[in-house]
């Protein structure tokens, strides 16, 4: 968490209280050297954009560029993302079409009933509840799991779809598996084709979970750079995709997914 939380000190700090060059412009360089004495071993990168453009960059205690960094539940957006790319491609036909339409397996769970876009923005009504210990469908209950799959499908409901928003995982791993599903090959593998290939991002890993399916509630991993910058980072992937190339995502189909953030 501490490097995603140093992107945006970086930025800050530069150019708030970074000493300047005689061009007026702040010392980026002289500000992210301050942290190569820091005591937190967990501090990998910093990487500063301003305008769109990577204005400085510096890595620490080893790390390099090329280093992969989970990007924890960061990677809910990513799952999200892929939603649109399915939608795009007609192997989904909406967002307000239910799991189990996907899903067969989850027919007659109370996963399988959910709208899609409660999926997305975790309003599915499980009693699935993170921060919730006790919680049926508490996230490390989920991963303790022998089979995540039918683990979910046995979460109980506990409010109406739609009614109240519960942060938890096992709505974004739904999500992953609907991909899966409908796209008829592993998550990673249509992310590799149709999200990470065309946007130029090669060093990557996305591992999967006991039943084989790929983690869609996290444990991504990706460099610093692709992270943040506007060629390769999310905030460009949601609008236009990479310049130049193909747009991985043409339709705000998975914007339910980024009305709520709950880490």
């Amino acid at each position: 968490m501490r490097v995603g939380v140093a992107f945006g000190l970086a930025a800050l700090a530069g150019f708030l209280a970074a000493p300047a060059h005689a061009s007026g412009r702040p010392d980026l360089d002289a500000v992210l050297a301050r942290w190569d004495r820091d005591e937190h071993p967990d501090l990998r990168g910093v990487v500063v954009v301003r305008d769109g453009r990577r204005v400085a960059e510096r890595y620490y205690d080893g790390a390099s560029p090329s280093e992969l960094h989970d990007i924890r539940s960061a990677g809910k957006s990513i799952t999200a993302l892929l939603v649109g790319i399915a939608i795009d491609r007609g192997a989904i036909a909406s967002v307000d079409d239910p799991v189990s339409k996907y899903w067969p397996e989850a027919s007659g769970s109370a996963i399988g009933a959910v709208p899609l876009r409660d999926v997305l923005s975790m309003r599915s009504g499980l009693a699935a509840f993170d921060e919730d210990p006790a919680s049926p469908g508490n996230e490390d209950r989920m991963d303790a799991s022998g089979n995540p799959m039918a683990f979910v499908r046995h979460i109980p409901s506990a409010d109406a779809p739609g009614t109240r928003y519960r942060y938890n995982s096992a709505t974004a791993y739904s999500a992953g598996v609907v991909v899966a599903k409908a796209t008829r090959e592993t998550m990673s593998s249509f992310a590799r084709a149709r999200l990470f290939r065309p946007l130029g991002i090669t060093r990557w890993n996305w591992q999967s979970d006991a039943s084989g399916m790929t983690k869609g509630q996290g444990n991504l991993s990706l460099t610093a750079r692709a992270c943040i910058d506007r060629r390769d980072g999310p905030q460009q992937w949601t609008v236009s995709g990479a310049p130049n190339r193909q747009r991985p995502l043409d339709r705000g189909d998975a914007r339910p997914a980024c009305q709520h953030r709950g880490r």
